[in-house]
């Protein structure tokens, strides 16, 4: 059986949809003859990078980048007609889509498809579209990667189809240690933040850290372009690493003692036009998890599906920065709950959370 991965995913980017789908196709790849199909979508292609495999950190596999043209609509034919042209008319196949109309078209041709879908539609038509998804026979599966996604999901179905939804949490890698680390030293009074700076990923909570622990050094790693501007009236404690790809940025993971995932009850994703707080499963957690750090995070219902107080992190009310600061200064005092934490989080992640096993638990659907 050959597998295709449908995607809608601009590549390479600094997008977490990429990496997500970079992360997935090389584990299914190990497993199954395989391609990746995907459209670059918008403007933020970085046109610089030579090699994607290694941009992103993982191993190579067969794929095809389509360039879109400026009309969203013909991006969905341009893509259905090169998947149609791609697949082999007699081959054994089976379609793992993040392209909600490409699904619909493909189960409509017979073909077998696996669903993915991070998100919930923000319109009736994509409603309607799910609604057909649940009815049609060739349909496998659809996976989401949160329990509140897919109660989200049933709640707005018309019948009892719960079982046709699985839920998988985004992942990380387990880390190989043969990479030359960064010459910033270790100190445990370094505070990490690894992500994007977009609204409500707690970059202003940051800033009231760094004001209150004026002893602590706060490294802020992602593309803070768009945030450039207020750059100038943060603290001198706050340091602002920029963007790293998947290879350079585990160079940098050794100099923090705490990590943070600080995020506000409105997570927004897509040029400020989708909230996500409630659905989201943050590659960053899993990062974290993997290189065995210390996590403070936001008390939030979604990622409490992950997250264990006082077992693998330690949860605080993003409101208070108080109580963060405190928190961090606990947590910076305490050896023995500092070696549980980190022990219990990449304990949980090996068990659960790896790229390969995603993968496999998805190609176990088939």
């Amino acid at each position: 059986m050959k597998v295709y991965y449908i995607a809608e995913a601009t590549i390479p980017s600094i997008s977490a949809y990429s990496q997500h789908v970079m992360q997935m196709s090389s584990q299914i790849s190990k497993k199954k003859r395989f391609k990746l199909i995907t459209i670059n979508q918008d403007k933020s292609k970085l046109t610089q990078v030579k090699n994607i495999f290694k941009f992103y950190d993982v191993s190579n596999f067969d794929y095809k980048i389509i360039n879109s043209s400026n009309i969203k609509f013909f991006n969905k034919l341009i893509l259905i007609y090169t998947i149609l042209k791609e697949v082999k008319l007699f081959e054994s196949k089976l379609f793992i889509s993040r392209s909600p109309i490409s699904s619909l078209i493909l189960l409509m041709l017979n073909f077998k498809v696996i669903v993915e879908l991070h998100h919930p539609f923000n319109s009736k038509l994509f409603l309607k579209i799910f609604n057909v998804f649940l009815r049609n026979k060739n349909l496998i599966k659809i996976v989401v990667i949160s329990h509140n996604l897919k109660r989200y999901l049933i709640n707005n179905t018309n019948g009892n189809f719960k079982d046709k939804i699985c839920i998988l949490p985004d992942s990380a890698n387990k880390i190989k240690y043969n990479f030359t680390r960064s010459k910033i030293k270790y100190s445990n009074k370094n505070i990490g933040y690894v992500g994007s700076f977009y609204k409500g990923r707690g970059i202003e909570l940051i800033k009231k850290l760094a004001l209150i622990l004026k002893d602590h050094k706060f490294y802020l790693i992602g593309d803070y372009n768009s945030y450039k501007s207020k750059i100038l009236n943060y603290p001198k404690n706050i340091y602002f690493l920029g963007f790293k790809n998947k290879y350079d940025l585990k160079k940098y993971y050794h100099i923090f003692d705490i990590v943070l995932a600080p995020y506000d009850d409105d997570v927004r994703v897509h040029g400020d036009k989708l909230d996500t707080s409630k659905f989201m499963s943050p590659l960053k957690i899993f990062e974290y998890m993997s290189h065995k750090k210390i996590i403070l995070s936001s008390n939030n219902e979604v990622l409490r599906e992950v997250l264990k107080h006082n077992l693998n992190s330690i949860l605080c009310n993003y409101k208070n920065p108080i109580e963060w600061a405190q928190k961090i200064k606990m947590v910076t005092s305490n050896n023995s709950l500092k070696k549980k934490l980190s022990t219990q989080a990449y304990y949980h992640f090996r068990s659960n959370y790896t790229w390969e096993i995603r993968s496999s638990k998805i190609l176990d659907l088939i």
